[in-house]
């Protein structure tokens, strides 16, 4: 799962990564509730307006919902980046997503975000980099598939890159 959050120093929007079971502030008056499963709740004391409308105190969010705390608007997304890890067996043969051969304990893995489907990523194996995509759903291999449209603060409001002043 992500926040993304626009950054007035660069003008771009940046992504943080939002971890099951760690709260994360984006007020005095709200906090994310990131839960296991790609569900996130959002709990408010003051107003803060989720996708035009004012939020009830407890809000479950859902993908690319748009939170407005203040003067503030963030983005949250169920999208999460794919990270290379050590596969750790768990105790059951499980095989790569893309060539079928059997994933090895300790070998650099990664486990699609998306639908959960392992694949090597090894300098012989790299079976997630093969393709511009999983080889199992539409995840990209390489970063995310969405995050906010290219937009841009300005006086009073946000204005796409594309309008003239």
């Amino acid at each position: 799962m992500m926040l993304w959050q626009w950054d007035n120093q660069t003008e771009q929007w940046q992504a943080i990564s939002l971890q099951p079971g760690k709260p994360f502030s984006l007020s005095p008056h709200a906090l994310l509730l990131p839960l296991a499963g790609e569900r996130c709740g959002l709990m408010v004391r003051e107003e803060v307006i989720v996708n035009g409308l004012p939020s009830l105190p407890l809000h479950m969010l859902v993908d690319r919902d748009e939170i407005r705390v203040g003067r503030e608007t963030v983005y949250f997304s169920t999208e999460s980046a794919a990270e290379i890890v050590l596969f750790a067996g768990q105790g059951k043969e499980i095989s790569c997503g893309r060539c079928k051969g059997k994933l090895k304990e300790e070998e650099a893995s990664i486990q699609c975000p998306r639908c959960q489907a392992w694949h090597h990523q090894t300098e012989a194996l790299p079976c997630w980099m093969y393709d511009a995509k999983c080889s199992s759903c539409e995840q990209p291999t390489a970063g995310i598939s969405w995050q906010p449209e290219s937009l841009r603060r300005r006086s009073g409001g946000w204005e796409y890159d594309d309008q003239k002043e």
